[in-house]
């Protein structure tokens, strides 16, 4: 018998944020069997708030400019690795990192704006960007179902 030690999902949308969530559902569904529903919940929410940034931010709304990426379940590692590249000019991320919002606060969470680098951390979420600022690497210890 072999077992498979990585599960992958690679995506592909343009920037409509109508798209989102029938992505991140299809997403939670793709790897529903593999996590558990706490884990489904924090990918649900982490990658709409990364796809939600790469379309606003990074994208600025064009619907011709897309974002892509890749969800990975590495079960041998215990790790949910997500990876989400817009095609926007990218940003400035030393700002996110010594921004002092990302200390948790009932207040900041409650906020509909800016608060995604905030909840990723939260739910267990470790993220990189790349020198341009327009991809994001996130990755989560897991204990995969299977």
């Amino acid at each position: 018998m072999i077992k498979k030690s990585a599960l992958k999902k690679e995506f592909e949308l343009s920037s409509g944020l109508k798209l989102v969530p029938p992505l991140v559902e299809d997403s939670a569904a793709f790897f529903e069997d593999s996590l558990s529903s706490e884990d489904i919940f924090a990918l649900k929410l982490v990658l709409t708030e990364v796809l939600n940034n790469g379309i606003s931010h990074g994208n600025e709304n064009d619907e011709t400019l897309k974002v892509k990426g890749f969800i990975e379940l590495d079960s041998a590692g215990g790790q949910l690795l997500i990876t989400v590249t817009d095609e926007g000019k990218g940003f400035d991320w030393q700002v996110v990192l010594d921004d002092e919002r990302l200390e948790p606060d009932d207040e900041q969470v409650m906020k509909e704006k800016g608060r995604g680098y905030l909840l990723i951390r939260v739910y267990g979420f470790e993220y990189k960007f790349n020198d341009k600022g327009n991809t994001v690497l996130l990755s989560k210890r897991v204990e995969p179902l299977t």
